[in-house]
């Protein structure tokens, strides 16, 4: 099933990955028009499976809001409505199906929703619930949809009525391997959904902590060697960590950090209320590395804070520490926008931050996905919040400021990290792109920071 994070690295890299791994079906009934990916060859609409003699008919679907489109490389790379392509496949794979999986990666909800881990209202569109209330009523046999994409735990004590629309039962297990669900079905061939029978159960997956005895306290909820698969772990699991361990326990830099700004817990706390240092350093120092790119340096550096998953703690800096900061993305788009848009994006950024009054009823540790972006040191701007409620007051930026002169009306040369799609990443503006570059970390870093390489 193809989310939007296949596609953060492009369609051709996809592709490769497709060629080398894939030795199953590739789903996606809305992904169209890309220049790398072939449907029918690399990916199909849907696939039908059997199992104990029944028919199971398999549709995937893609979000349409978070999916990386429209890009230089792969410019007519487009998502169809996935409402529309379930409409338009539902009758035939219905028909030759005792039984419909559909598999959404379009999020849980519809429109503006509240859910996932952070319990925080993102943009859903044509989500699960419009597609459990569309499919009922195409055909009279059992249909469940397991979806994800918004890391939401559905029906952990049993099935929650309200995940039950028009017969469609609707599920998902968090994300990153955290829940495993299991759903049981009594169905007969050729009966449709009479006496049919379902019933839904989540089970946390344990976490391993070899620093626990037999009598300390967590020790009986922890993994042990019995609870997986240890054959395969030995011939195929140990053999990739081993080879990735050298490298990520290389000493890269030293963090000199007395206050603690740069910490994990600073990090997560800081990234999407308010200036973050670890975000500064980053932005700045993608800024420094600027002055070798073939086109010349950049103005400004901005990073998404849903980019920032981790911080570092004081003392040597390894490989692995400043992966975990930031895993998603290699590489750095450069454009160009003017003054106006640059205006712009920073009211438009206003609007994204975490307001005080927001903080009690989300969760900092999970994604707040308004795509709130940080700045390098050369853009000094405040927030005025306005009234307390988002969307109801005016929340605007002021006084942007360049070395104490308001910023001018011509172009800015921009740079700014892969990971949101670029829709989310530049709010919507249109920027003219001149240069993709893979980063590294041999740029030094910039002494004001306190962290050294």
């Amino acid at each position: 099933m193809l989310g939007n994070h296949e596609f953060d690295r492009g369609a051709e890299m996809l592709r490769l990955g497709i060629e080398r791994d894939a030795t199953f079906p590739i789903l996606s009934a809305n992904i169209h028009g890309s220049a790398h990916l072939q449907r029918d060859r690399d990916y199909h609409a849907a696939a039908i499976l059997e199992a104990k003699g029944l028919r199971i008919g398999v549709i995937g679907l893609t979000t349409s809001v978070d999916t990386r489109v429209g890009t230089e490389a792969d410019p007519d790379l487009a998502v169809a409505s996935p409402v529309t392509a379930l409409e338009n496949l539902m009758p035939a794979v219905a028909a030759v199906s005792d039984v419909v999986l559909i598999l959404s990666h379009c999020g849980y909800g519809a429109g503006l929703h509240q859910s996932g881990r952070s319990a925080f209202v993102r943009r859903i569109d044509d989500g699960d619930f419009v597609l459990a209330e569309r499919a009922g009523p195409l055909t009279d046999r059992p249909v469940v949809l397991v979806g994800g994409h918004t890391h939401t735990v559905l029906n952990e004590t049993g099935i929650d009525p309200d995940n039950v629309m028009n017969g469609v039962l609707i599920t998902q297990a968090n994300a990153n391997g955290t829940h495993l669900g299991d759903i049981a079905m009594s169905i007969a061939a050729e009966n449709g959904r009479r006496g049919w029978f379902t019933s839904v159960s989540l089970h946390p997956t344990k976490r391993r902590d070899d620093r626990l005895a037999p009598g300390d306290d967590g020790y009986d909820a922890a993994e042990k060697d019995a609870d997986y698969d240890q054959q395969f772990e030995a011939e195929v699991i140990a053999p990739m960590i081993a080879a990735l361990d050298g490298k990520l326990a290389e000493t890269i830099g030293t963090v000199v950090d007395p206050e603690g700004l740069l910490s994990r817990e600073r990090t997560i706390a800081d990234r999407y209320l308010r200036e973050s240092a670890l975000a500064n350093f980053m932005n700045d120092a993608l800024v420094a590395r600027s002055s070798t790119f073939a086109n010349g340096a950049v103005d400004l550096a901005l990073f998404n804070a849903t980019g920032l998953a981790a911080g570092v703690d004081e003392g040597p800096l390894t490989f692995r520490e400043w992966f975990d900061v930031m895993p998603y993305a290699d590489l750095v788009h450069v454009a160009t926008i003017t003054g106006r848009a640059l205006q712009a994006m920073l009211d438009s950024n206003a609007k994204r931050i975490l307001r005080p009054d927001e903080v009690a009823g989300t969760d900092l540790n999970g994604f707040v996905s308004r795509g709130f972006l940080h700045f390098s040191s050369g853009l000094r701007y405040a927030i005025d919040l306005g009234g307390p409620r988002l969307g109801l007051q005016p929340h605007r930026a002021c006084l942007p400021q360049r070395d104490h002169r308001p910023y001018p009306r011509s172009g800015h040369r921009v740079a700014r990290n892969r990971h949101p799609p670029r829709r989310t990443a530049s709010h919507g503006l249109r920027c003219r792109l001149s240069q993709v570059y893979r980063t590294g970390l041999g740029a030094p870093f910039p002494p004001r920071l306190g962290l050294s390489g």
